[in-house]
């Protein structure tokens, strides 16, 4: 028994042994795991700020290298190169309030927006940050570390497509009216103007009580960018993309005939026209702009081809070099009335005025569609001078619809303005073309809408133009319209960039 008894201490210290051997194997297993924990977790971060998050962070609003050092950002410019966004020298007495500087003032504060070191930053003044401030987006984790020192070297400038001379004269022109117009060059896609209102001036944000002022108004929303974020419904501007649509598809031909007797029931909804036009074709519904007609058509269509080519006319989509754009709004009703308001502009289609001069652009192109832009390119400041380090393509071209439907819309706008709706755009000796709309608004009075192009034989430049509130179309916008395209025909070509 003694023997037995006296074996049994060996063998517990033989498992003590082993169970200390495989405890101190864990420990070094739990210390070598929580080490590389310590190691990974790091690292993850640095890859997921420095890469992933990278964009973001360095565009963040609150980034301090982002928001100091102002007199090293770059300038917005137009076609020309004349200013539109500036940084004050720092002995400015007002510089510390308002650093940057906008010589359109509340002209183009839509377009250009403001950076403000107290009320952050919006508009092109946002959209372009990275390219004014100087430094790029980190792709790695010893960028993302750099990215806690200052820039290297000044911001760049960046050219835009705008025409400051004509954003000015639309933008006075204008003034008392609440709504927006937009100017595109048909030949290439390039935004020449781009107003909104009412507005605000940028260069006030340091005197006492503007910044309220300015937000309190909830009704003027100027800071609203109404020419591309603005949503309306289109009324009869909508009419030549669906005269266009049944050419296309052989729905009806230009010289078909509809009846009008002032309207028509579509289920339970009356789509009245203003007129008792009677029989009228194609051609006169346009031109006199007849509810009945293409409320018919509306109707021949259905909702799933309203919706198809307004998708196809590119309304869907946003606008890759038009920062901050949005896209239309497609009618989403059923109803069994849906199809013969959407022909019409009502129902619950949404567009912005840049929407609709895009439209008008495609029929002065002979049915092409280019994507408009807002940019032309960006310049750096070198020892051996300026020199352009980017240039911003053209937009993508895409055949719509066919010449022949072009010509047959075009034809049908050229007469509205020559005999119909549209006859207060009439500039002499200048071809026009274009199409009025009175678009119903459930929140308040009509707005007036105006879009087409001059001249019409040979087609520069294309308008839209939406006035809240005001009514009939050809009454209030159509003047205006014509006013727009008269300063554009004065015009002269954009100055060529820097060589690269």
């Amino acid at each position: 028994m003694r023997n037995k008894s006296s074996s049994m201490p060996v063998k517990n210290k033989t498992i003590s042994a082993q169970e200390a051997i495989v405890s101190t194997k864990k420990r070094v297993r739990f210390a070598a795991f929580l080490f590389a924990l310590l190691l990974i977790v790091p690292l993850v971060n640095v890859a997921r700020y420095g890469i992933l998050d990278a964009d973001n962070l360095s565009k963040h609003r609150n980034n301090p290298i982002y928001n100091d050092n102002w007199e090293s950002m770059g300038r917005i410019l137009d076609r020309h190169f004349s200013p539109l966004a500036f940084s004050k020298d720092s002995s400015q007495e007002d510089a510390k309030d308002t650093p940057r500087s906008y010589p359109l003032g509340e002209c183009a504060s839509n377009v250009v927006g403001y950076n403000s070191p107290q009320y952050s930053r919006v508009g092109l003044e946002d959209d372009l940050a990275e390219e004014i401030r100087g430094f790029s987006v980190p792709r790695t984790p010893l960028e993302a570390f750099r990215l806690f020192n200052k820039p290297d070297r000044n911001g760049d400038d960046m050219v835009t497509t705008l025409d400051a001379s004509l954003q000015t004269e639309i933008y006075n022109y204008m003034v008392g009216y609440r709504g927006a117009a937009v100017v595109i060059d048909v030949k290439n896609g390039d935004i020449l103007a781009m107003v909104s209102l009412p507005s605000y001036d940028p260069n006030k944000f340091g005197l006492d009580g503007y910044w309220a002022r300015m937000n309190s108004d909830n009704e003027a929303a100027c800071l609203l960018d109404r020419a591309k974020q603005g949503y309306y419904p289109p009324g009869s501007v909508f009419k030549p993309l669906i005269m266009a649509a049944c050419l296309e598809d052989g729905i009806t031909r230009w010289n078909d005939t509809f009846r009008c007797d002032r309207g028509f029931w579509a289920g339970n909804y009356f789509v009245s026209c203003l007129g008792d036009h009677g029989n009228v074709t194609l051609n006169e519904a346009l031109t006199y702009s007849c509810n009945a007609a293409f409320g018919r058509l509306g109707m021949l269509m259905g909702m799933s081809k309203i919706r198809a080519w307004m998708k196809k006319f590119k309304l869907d989509q946003k606008m890759t070099f038009v920062p901050g754009a949005v896209p239309a709004r497609l009618p989403e009703s059923n109803t069994v009335s849906a199809p013969a308001e959407a022909a019409i502009g009502q129902a619950d289609i949404l567009v912005s005025p840049l929407h609709m001069a895009r439209v008008a652009a495609v029929i002065a192109r002979g049915g092409v569609d280019i994507e408009p832009r807002l940019l032309r390119g960006r310049i750096r400041s070198t020892f051996k001078g300026l020199r352009t380090v980017w240039t911003c393509p053209e937009g993508k071209q895409e055949r719509i619809i066919s010449a022949d439907t072009a010509s047959l819309v075009a034809l049908s706008m050229r007469n509205v303005v020559r005999e119909g709706t549209g006859m207060a755009a009439q500039i002499p000796n200048v071809p026009v073309a274009g199409k009025t709309g009175s678009a119903e608004n459930p929140h308040g009075a009509t707005h007036a809408w105006f879009i087409g192009y001059a001249p019409a034989g040979r087609p520069r430049y294309a308008v839209s133009v939406i006035v809240e509130n005001r009514g009939g179309g050809g009454v209030v916008a159509a003047p205006i319209a014509k006013f727009i395209l008269e300063e554009a025909l004065k015009l002269k070509d954009a100055d060529p960039l820097p060589a690269e």
